[in-house]
């Protein structure tokens, strides 16, 4: 499948009127404003410490401040401190802590939380991470078992998350239409409904969801995400979210 790049976030901003001008049906989910919300998300001339995010002779990829934003919000690390490997795959640990930290978690307040993953201990850095989306019923450890926490994360999951993260519910009828791949009642549909439904805007007026499918009608529960498009799927989620309780 191609990328998915999520399209332009520059200076992107929520759609706040209570009303949607797209959309006659009005079936696209009204959006909350995010109070921390600035006219332009986007760091320009960032600087962080990694030389795989940007052409070796100047200029930008469609990740490269979308990357450098979120690093320096605190959100992001490198795989090592001058690499942040764009391309690979984001693991369940790595999007965990993303989406938390992007919906104004405290990396604390996890700590101590009993868990019975077999492959999760408090000397793990996700361990804490875990903790909170236990807390908060985001994922669940009833089965026991392992969690796989350094396993590529799929979009299936990912989405579910997201969406547990903010409460969101579907709102109207179902429909998942524009995923081939996915029908009314299967694993992670309302997810996919609810993240392609809510919009943000940018200036130009495009709009942008949250979570889109591929061009080639596919929305890929299954597949697997890179960290860039990671990074560009946690701008679009603070950009609609805002800060959860």
């Amino acid at each position: 499948p191609d990328t998915d790049d999520g399209g332009a976030l520059d200076g992107a901003e929520v759609n706040t009127d209570g009303t949607d001008p797209l959309d006659p049906d009005d079936d696209i989910i009204v959006l909350i404003q995010n109070p921390n919300i600035k006219d332009n998300i986007l760091e320009r001339n960032c600087r962080d410490p990694f030389i795989d995010t940007r052409p070796s002779n100047g200029g930008s990829y469609w990740y490269t401040d979308v990357v450098c934003t979120i690093y320096r919000w605190g959100i992001v690390q490198g795989r090592s401190f001058n690499f942040y490997v764009p391309d690979a795959a984001v693991t369940r640990a790595e999007i965990l802590k993303m989406l938390l930290l992007n919906a104004g978690a405290d990396p604390n307040d996890g700590f101590g939380t009993p868990n019975d993953f077999n492959d999760v201990s408090p000397q793990d850095w996700f361990y804490n991470y875990i903790g909170m989306a236990l807390d908060r019923d985001i994922i669940s450890d009833s089965a026991g078992g392992n969690f796989y926490p350094n396993d590529p994360v799929t979009r299936g999951d990912m989405a579910d998350w997201a969406v547990a993260i903010y409460k969101w519910k579907v709102q109207g009828d179902l429909n998942v239409s524009h995923c081939s791949d996915l029908s009314e009642g299967d694993a992670h549909a309302d997810s996919f409904y609810i993240l392609n439904k809510t919009v943000v805007r940018t200036p130009q007026g495009e709009i942008i969801p949250i979570l889109r499918g591929y061009s080639n009608g596919t929305c890929g529960p299954e597949q697997y995400t890179n960290r860039a498009e990671a990074a560009a799927f946690i701008v679009r989620l603070y950009l609609a979210g805002g800060i959860i309780e």
